[in-house]
């Protein structure tokens, strides 16, 4: 138990120091390999709870400005309480993405239990949670939405109980720079 609590105590304190802005060298980052790499990661769990997790990005993009691995994490924190709030063996998480003139608009909708406007209004709040004790620290928006401030964005969420969420990160574009080519 100790341990165990020890470890948990460790990745609280990584989550908290999210919240310092980071210097980074900004490089073109291709929208598609981000989510990509994100569903990735999250694969087991949502296969675990028989949720589908589909990906609509399309490879036609523009890149964003942004370091790659930060993004990846935003985009991972909010996808899985897109899964985290879908009934098992019914859920559904899509991700779509448009571009606009300068920036991407990346989407995160889930057919999950919605959040009444109280909750809305305080999602972003660091440590606010609606899940369990022991389930959730309550920074995974609050990291998400710091995230994209940080690269100049910024995180908007629609969401009504029984109707799900979606969760969009809108990113600036980049001028010239292009991202390296997909790893194979």
């Amino acid at each position: 138990l100790i341990t165990e609590g020890l470890e948990r105590i460790r990745v609280i304190v990584q989550q908290v120091l999210q919240f310092r802005p980071k210097p980074f060298e900004p490089q073109a980052v291709a929208v598609r390999d981000v989510v990509e790499k994100s569903i990735a990661f999250l694969d087991h769990r949502a296969k675990g709870k028989g949720i589908e997790v589909r990906n609509q990005t399309t490879t036609d993009l523009p890149p964003v400005k942004g370091d790659p691995i930060e993004l990846q994490q935003a985009f991972l924190n909010v996808l899985m309480n897109a899964v985290d709030a879908c009934k098992p063996n019914e859920g559904m998480v899509t991700v779509y993405a448009k571009s606009d003139a300068g920036s991407v608009r990346i989407s995160v909708a889930d057919n999950g239990t919605g959040m009444d406007a109280k909750t809305l209004a305080r999602c972003r709040d660091p440590f606010f949670t609606t899940k369990d004790v022991g389930k959730g620290t309550g920074l995974g928006l609050a990291v998400a939405n710091n995230i994209l401030e940080n690269h100049g964005g910024k995180l908007e969420i629609e969401s009504a109980p029984g109707r799900g969420t979606t969760i969009s990160f809108i990113l600036p574009t980049t001028n010239g720079l292009q991202p390296p080519p997909p790893a194979k």
